[in-house]
């Protein structure tokens, strides 16, 4: 377990080590199905989220819900690009008791998502900088 060992001074700084604590814990175990570190999951989501302030929950990676999805959702305003504008929608978003259980989706969404293939056309060990390749790359 990651614990935050020397506290910061800075009430920010602090509040982002404590999620970068509990963000590395939830990563271990699709961490090791991808191939790459907790850390480049840490990374990712990190970048996704401005370190955790916009996530929508557990839901770290921003998965929206869609038709077929039957686990618990949470409506979100959000936005989207249609015909070249900028529109604000509510959307549903896909929902999960645990940090863990939204990176294991977000796993199991990259999985069977056509897009990503490249991602895991390997033999379950890479780089980060690897594995941030693939996911640009598709």
């Amino acid at each position: 377990m990651y614990v935050v060992a020397k506290p910061y001074t800075d009430p920010g700084m602090q509040k982002k080590l404590e999620w970068v604590a509990r963000m590395l814990d939830a990563s271990k175990a699709s961490a090791a199905k991808i191939g790459c570190s907790p850390e480049a999951i840490v990374a990712q989501a990190a970048l996704e989220t401005g370190w955790g302030l916009s996530a929508i929950g557990n839901n770290v990676f921003g998965i929206k819900a869609s038709p077929g999805w039957t686990g618990a959702v949470v409506m979100q305003p959000t936005w989207e690009v249609e015909n070249g504008v900028v529109v604000h929608i509510t959307a549903p978003f896909r929902d999960y008791p645990t940090l863990a259980d939204g990176i294991e989706d977000h796993f199991q969404f990259l999985k069977v998502n056509s897009r990503y293939r490249s991602v895991f056309d390997h033999d379950n060990t890479m780089s980060d900088q690897e594995y941030f390749r693939r996911l640009a790359a598709d």
